[in-house]
């Protein structure tokens, strides 16, 4: 099953910084796909297949570094 995170706003509101980092993770081949978030608005970050718990980590720290709330859909 392919793991996904949400990311929604937290001390930053706006979701700009949010999706350059997105598209770099895509682009870099970090994460799957992502697309918008409907209900929290926010961003679906699909992650790889193989991604570790300590990749899906990092992944985390990267958005809650810029300031955004993170939930992990397990």
């Amino acid at each position: 099953m392919q793991g996904a995170l949400t990311v929604i706003p937290g001390r930053e509101t706006e979701l700009s910084k949010a999706a350059e980092l997105t598209v770099q993770m895509k682009a870099k081949g970090r994460i799957a796909d992502w697309q918008p978030a409907v209900s929290p608005r926010g961003l679906s970050i699909i992650l790889k297949l193989d991604t570790s718990a300590q990749r899906r980590r990092a992944i985390i720290d990267e958005f809650e570094a810029l300031g955004y709330d993170v939930v992990d859909e397990r």
